[in-house]
């Protein structure tokens, strides 16, 4: 079994629940993984986590949704800092494959761009 895993089964339920909350950011979804412990491996626990979600009221979802920044903000509208964090450093790593993939067809452009000079003589390889 998953250490980390194994170590938050181990935990009273309701420092479970406090622990794993910024994951989502519904307390019904928080406290529903907790009752399903013990979780056996990562497999289980996205079953239980998908199978919870999905059973939530739209209150919860939206709680959930509003304990993580929206794309392009820095901070939630309410939520534990941890989720904060997360979302932040999701953001960039989304940022950064973008500008990746900008850098990547800017690059493939130029490419195509200089070829054509080269086929007519306008730029020497």
């Amino acid at each position: 079994m998953n250490p980390v895993l194994a170590r938050w089964n181990s935990l009273r339920p309701i420092d479970a629940s406090k622990e794993i909350l910024p994951c989502c950011g519904s307390k019904a979804w928080a406290d529903g993984m907790t009752n399903r412990r013990p979780i056996s491996d990562e497999t289980a626990l996205l079953a239980a986590s998908d199978e919870i979600w999905w059973s939530l009221s739209e209150a919860d979802w939206l709680e959930a949704f509003r304990s993580h920044p929206r794309i392009g903000e820095s901070r939630a509208h309410s939520g534990p800092v941890r989720s904060a964090k997360w979302s932040t450093e999701e953001q960039r790593q989304e940022f950064v494959t973008r500008l990746v993939a900008s850098f990547n067809a800017a690059q493939s452009a130029w490419n195509t761009y200089r070829e054509h000079l080269i086929k007519h003589g306008l730029l020497t390889p």
